[in-house]
């Protein structure tokens, strides 16, 4: 038998990274046509904006149920349906903008996002749960970050490759990319069967493989000896101190696409400098995210969520004292290398707070905590920018992160030593 890699990531990319990367690209184009597809239909704009934060709501509420959905069907059937769905509810879009201006064209496009917030809950939901079910713990905050890594990168990627489909074939030519990313992510879960996960476990340490050749048996993460004693339950204490530590995290996330723009508005930058800036931000956010993997497999939790928390409240403090081009510019690619930084950290709390059992029905309701950030994060910045400014939004957000930082050096250690474990996630 040839010996495994050293690292189970390797071995996750056909079946786990490369499908990931190819939805990411069909999401990222997706975020980029979404208001101006609306607008196409003719919905007036105030509704067209607000379509962003109705999929975000549907998030938040199906949460849950999309749980229950993957504990049922299993990660890889998840996914797969999750394909399905997306490519369903795309070819509704695609017949509604045949009927530009009615109310029933208009009703279908509104189910259609919907349906796609649902099937990329269903890929969020159905990857964290087969990463937290297979990767040994000393490779999971990694992996977990080359999801978050992934995830950046395809909405990079996506508007780039989506522009480009635009201009050749017209709006429906992005909806026909998205469908054939769909398709192909499907293709690449149905067919490449993902590595057992005692061939993980071999690859990163023997004794473990000894153990298993001596008494006959497959090792599995539940049995494994690194892992903690199986949970039947969440700690709910343990959860809510984590989960103040996700929704800071997401609401500073989330007013870096809302304050950045806004602040650059207000010192008369244009709008392709803006572009500009977001695009080098970017490049530096995915630059980071394996190093945060490693941060945190290494040194704890604590050691990602802080520095992030800490570089972002410095950019956006920086941004809202901003006056002219170059502070701004510095300011908001500060932002997005502190963002990279805690790359996968929500993904990896929610699974070491994963009990054995129900761990899918737990990551369910994980993934609606780790959307209330997103979804209120938007509507809370607009609010402080119509009854002060952006500068003012800017230096709240980095109150925030700072505020942040605070909680989580306090509360990251008490949550994880009420689960038995290290910042780790090593059994103490």
């Amino acid at each position: 038998m040839p010996k495994p890699p050293s690292s189970p990531l390797v071995q996750l990319t056909l079946p786990l990274y490369a499908p990931s990367l190819t939805w990411g690209i069909g999401l990222g184009t997706l975020n980029a046509v979404t208001v101006i597809t609306a607008l196409e239909l003719g919905m007036h704009a105030a509704l067209a904006s607000a379509l962003v934060g109705i999929a975000g709501v549907t998030a938040v509420i199906t949460g849950p149920l999309i749980g229950r959905f993957v504990d049922r069907l299993g990660d890889r059937n998840a996914l797969i349906t999750g394909s399905l769905l997306a490519t369903s509810a795309l070819v509704a879009t695609l017949i509604s903008l045949r009927f530009p201006g009615q109310s029933f064209a208009q009703m279908i496009y509104l189910g259609a996002i919907v349906a796609l917030a649902l099937s990329s809950g269903i890929w969020q939901l159905g990857r964290q749960s087969y990463v937290t079910e297979t990767v040994p713990i000393t490779f999971r905050a990694r992996a977990m970050a080359m999801l978050g890594g992934i995830a950046r990168l395809g909405r990079l990627v996506g508007p780039a490759i989506g522009s480009a489909v635009i201009a050749a074939w017209g709006i429906e030519g992005a909806f026909y990319l998205q469908i054939v990313t769909a398709l192909l992510a499907a293709v690449l879960v149905a067919v490449f069967t993902a590595p057992d996960p005692h061939m993980l476990e071999a690859g990163l340490a023997g004794a473990i493989t000894g153990d298993r050749e001596s008494t006959g048996k497959q090792t599995t993460p539940a049995t494994t000896p690194i892992k903690p004693g199986a949970r039947s339950s969440a700690d709910a204490p343990a959860t809510a101190l984590l989960a103040v530590c996700a929704i800071l995290l997401s609401l500073v996330r989330a007013g870096q696409i809302v304050v950045v723009p806004l602040v650059g508005r207000t010192l008369s930058v244009s709008n392709e400098v803006i572009s500009a800036t977001f695009a080098v931000s970017a490049l530096l956010d995915v630059a980071v995210f394996y190093a945060s993997g490693q941060l945190m497999d290494r040194f704890g939790r604590r050691a990602a969520i802080i520095p992030s928390l800490a570089i972002m409240g410095a950019g956006f403090i920086a941004l809202g004292l901003a006056g002219s081009l170059l502070p701004y510019f510095i300011s908001a690619c500060t932002v997005g290398l502190g963002n990279g930084l805690a790359a996968g950290i929500l993904f990896t709390m929610g699974a070491d707070l994963s009990p054995e059992v129900g761990r899918s029905r737990f990551l369910g309701i994980w993934q609606s905590i780790s959307q209330i950030g997103p979804t209120v994060g938007p509507f809370l910045t607009s609010a402080i920018v119509g009854l002060a400014s952006a500068a003012v939004a800017a230096e709240i957000t980095g109150a925030l992160a700072f505020s942040g930082c605070v909680w989580s050096f306090f509360a990251i250690p008490r949550a994880y030593r009420r689960i038995g474990m290290d910042e780790r996630a090593r059994p103490l």
